[in-house]
């Protein structure tokens, strides 16, 4: 793994000949100034946090009722 790695290193960081020269786009935006991925703000935040603890809570209920549903067939 070490070695792949290595090698993977090697060729991606310290590739082919210099890269040319770019203004870049750290501090400036690009022309058409539209914005890819990032974050999505509270309300996708709280969609997914509303589906965690549902799926848990689903997930609790599941298990509670089967082992109630277990308990009540080993007393008979």
């Amino acid at each position: 793994m070490e070695r792949t790695l290595g090698w993977y290193a090697h060729r991606t960081q310290f590739g082919p000949g210099a890269r040319v020269d770019s203004s870049g786009n750290v501090f400036h935006a690009d022309a058409q100034g539209h914005q890819d991925g990032g974050w999505h703000g509270r309300r996708r935040q709280l969609v997914r946090m509303t589906a965690a603890f549902g799926l848990a809570a689903a997930g609790t209920a599941v298990g509670t009722l089967a082992a109630i549903n277990r308990r009540s067939r080993l007393e008979r």
